[in-house]
C-alpha cells in the first residue's frame, strides 16, 4: 500500500510539474515576434582610418509600435547603443594597426519593440592595407622592392617584366584620370575614371581600377598602349600556348594557371586551388581574380556592378570588334586557357594591363 502511495505520489508531482511548464510554455508563446529582417548596408573593405554610415530598415509590428534599434562594431564599441535607424550610426576605424590589424569585422544591429521578442543580424566587412606590389594586405606576388624595373603613373608605382618580346605591367592599372590629365597635373584628377570593386576606394589600389574600352585606350603613361590581340598571343606562347598565328578571339591554351599570381589577401589564397588550373606565375605577370563590371548607360564608375570577382581575370584589348564593341581576354578559376570575349565599349568594365615596345 505505502508503495501504491509513493507511486501516486510522485505521479501527481510530475503531472503537476507538466501542468506548469505548459502554461509557461503557452504564456511564452503570447508574445509576438517582431516582422521583417533587420536590414543595412555596410562597406565590404575598408582601410584604416576610413568611417561609414550605418543605417538600418526592414522591421515592423503588426500593431505599428516604435522599433528600437541599437549596434555595436568590432573593435570600435564594446557595448550596444541606440541610434537613429534613418539618419544611421557614423562608424570611424581608428589608425592603431594593433587595434584594427587587417581582417575581417562584424557591425552587430539588434531591433526591439515593447511586448515583442527582439531581433538582431550580422554584417561583415574587412579591413584592408591598400598596395598593390606586396607590402599591403595583398602579398605573394614575388616582387623585389629593389627590382629597378619600375614605373610611376598617377602617384602609383607599377613594376613591368619583358615578357613575349614586350614590357608588360605587373599589375592591373588604377589611373583615376586619362594619361593627358595626371601627367599633366598629377594626382588624382577624377574618382570617376575607372570603376572601383563595390565601390570601395581601398580596392582601387588592390585589384585595380575597371576601364570602360574608351576610358581603357586613354588610360596607359606616356610609352606605354593598350595591348592588341596579337600582343595578348605572343604573351600566351611564351607561357605554352601553341606557337602559331592566332586569328582575334581564338582561345589559348593551357596558359592560365602560369599566368596566375599566387597572391593571398590578408592571408586568403584570392584562386581557388583547380588541379589543371593551378596558379604558378611561372613568368610573373601575376593575373589577379577581380572579375569584370557593367556600367548603366549615362552612369559613371560609382554605380558600376561587379561579377565573378575571385573567379575571372578579365583584360581589354586595343582590338575593335566593331564600332562599338572591342575584344576582351579572360582566365577562370575552373579552366586551363585563356579564352576571348567581345564587351560593349561603354558598359563593359575590364583590367587594364599596359605595354611597352622593346
Amino acid at each position: 500500500m505505502n508503495k501504491m502511495r509513493s507511486i501516486i505520489a510522485v505521479l501527481a508531482v510530475a503531472a503537476t510539474a507538466v501542468a506548469l511548464l505548459s502554461c509557461k510554455k503557452k504564456q511564452e508563446e503570447t508574445i509576438p515576434s517582431l516582422a521583417g529582417g533587420i536590414y543595412s548596408e555596410v562597406p565590404p573593405y575598408l582601410e584604416r582610418g576610413d568611417s561609414f554610415i550605418v543605417k538600418a530598415s526592414g522591421i515592423y509590428t503588426a500593431g505599428g509600435e516604435a522599433v528600437t534599434y541599437r549596434i555595436k562594431v568590432d573593435s570600435v564599441q564594446t557595448t550596444f547603443v541606440t541610434f537613429d535607424p534613418e539618419a544611421g550610426f557614423e562608424v570611424t576605424l581608428g589608425t592603431d594597426e594593433e587595434k584594427f590589424p587587417n581582417g575581417a569585422y562584424s557591425v552587430y544591429i539588434t531591433a526591439s519593440a515593447e511586448g515583442y521578442y527582439s531581433t538582431s543580424g550580422s554584417f561583415r566587412f574587412n579591413i584592408i592595407e591598400p598596395g598593390m606590389t606586396g607590402e599591403g594586405s595583398l602579398t605573394g606576388l614575388g616582387i623585389d622592392p629593389s627590382d629597378p624595373d619600375k614605373i610611376e603613373a598617377d602617384g602609383e608605382e607599377y613594376y613591368f617584366k619583358e615578357i613575349g618580346g614586350l614590357d608588360w605591367l605587373r599589375h592591373n592599372l588604377a589611373v583615376t584620370a586619362p594619361v593627358s590629365e595626371y601627367e599633366g597635373e598629377g594626382g588624382e584628377s577624377d574618382e570617376a575614371f575607372g570603376g572601383i570593386y563595390a565601390n570601395c576606394k581601398v580596392m582601387g589600389k588592390v585589384l585595380g581600377r575597371f576601364y570602360t574600352y574608351e576610358e581603357a585606350v586613354q588610360a596607359c603613361p606616356s610609352g606605354w598602349r593598350l595591348p592588341t590581340e596579337s600582343d595578348w598571343a605572343a604573351l600566351a606562347k611564351s607561357f605554352g600556348a601553341e606557337d602559331r598565328d592566332y586569328a582575334p578571339g581564338e582561345t589559348f591554351e593551357g596558359v592560365a594557371g602560369p599566368m596566375k599570381a599566387m597572391a593571398l589577401l590578408n592571408g586568403a589564397k584570392l584562386w581557388e586551388f583547380w588541379p589543371k588550373s593551378e596558379a604558378t606565375d611561372e613568368l610573373g605577370f601575376a593575373a589577379l581574380p577581380s572579375g569584370y563590371s557593367v556600367r548603366l548607360p549615362g552612369g559613371d564608375g560609382s554605380g558600376d556592378s561587379f561579377f565573378c570577382i575571385m573567379s575571372y581575370a578579365t583584360f581589354w584589348t586595343a582590338s575593335e570588334y566593331s564600332a562599338d564593341k572591342a575584344w576582351y581576354r579572360f582566365i577562370t578559376d575552373t579552366g586551363a586557357d585563356m579564352y576571348a570575349g567581345i564587351g560593349d565599349k561603354t558598359s563593359f568594365g575590364a583590367s587594364v594591363r599596359c605595354v611597352r615596345d622593346i
